[in-house]
């Protein structure tokens, strides 16, 4: 794949990644009721391009730890017992680090995939009629399989959304079937996708029978908007990423 390999390429993504991570660390670490870790996902994306999928895990694992530290220290330390941490705030973080895992598993999967593809196109004959249908047929049923599980989980989180109290931030878990759309291979999905998955987050506020609780209004609007920036920065990197797989190898 052209350019995830290039040295220059791997050096400015592994930058851009770990001032990334500081940037959202500080914030994190500084704030009580916005719920900055979801950005960890974008550092997490740029890690995948390098197509190492020991270095996406050992990165995520890093990722859940500055997760968990960023909310205790936002906490300031003034939870006195464990009942405290029963909380929306604590909810909204264990879905952030499930997302985190969730889309770490999705990525090693599309690169062990890549690479099974890219080594199997290195030992079938470019002139192979036979072979050539075969891998028409099977990516054929993977787009199929892919946009199946991608709109069957926009659903579930949708219904989810709407059905539960406003505090929680269930639109975290967009970000699952807007990485999982990049096995589609068409950037005109992304960005069809983006603001279908904003408009329902932006929704799902306001939907169904619940009250919105006025002393945390401000923060609810915040960590919505917060999800849906990551979602339109997720969806910026796979753009770039199926622009590069685009190109032929060189």
């Amino acid at each position: 794949m052209a350019g995830a390999h290039d040295p220059s390429s791997a050096s400015r993504d592994l930058w851009v990644a770990g001032l990334l991570i500081l940037a959202i660390a500080i914030a994190d670490f500084t704030t009580v009721n916005f719920s900055f870790a979801i950005l960890y996902l974008l550092p997490l994306l740029l890690l995948s391009r390098l197509q190492r999928p020991s270095l996406l895990w050992r990165w995520t694992i890093v990722l859940t730890i500055l997760s968990l530290f960023g909310y205790f220290a936002g906490q300031h330390f003034s939870i006195r017992n464990w009942r405290e941490l029963l909380n929306y705030q604590m909810a909204n973080r264990v879905m952030e680090i499930a997302t985190l895992v969730l889309s770490a598993a999705l990525l090693h999967i599309q690169i062990g995939l890549r690479e099974l593809i890219d080594r199997r196109a290195r030992l079938v004959q470019a002139s192979d009629a036979e072979e050539q249908v075969f891998d028409q047929i099977i990516a054929s049923f993977d787009r199929f399989a892919t946009t199946l599980l991608c709109v069957v989980l926009i659903i579930l989180v949708t219904l989810t959304d709407v059905l539960t109290p406003p505090q929680f931030n269930i639109p975290i878990l967009f970000s699952l079937p807007l990485v999982a759309s990049a096995r589609i291979q068409q950037r005109w999905i992304i960005w069809v996708t983006v603001p279908t998955l904003v408009l329902l987050a932006c929704a799902g506020l306001y939907l169904g029978p619940r009250p919105l609780p006025l002393h945390i209004n401000d923060a609810l609007i915040v960590n919505r908007m917060i999800a849906c920036l990551v979602l339109i920065g997720i969806a910026i990197i796979l753009h770039s990423w199926i622009g590069s797989r685009a190109r032929p190898t060189t």
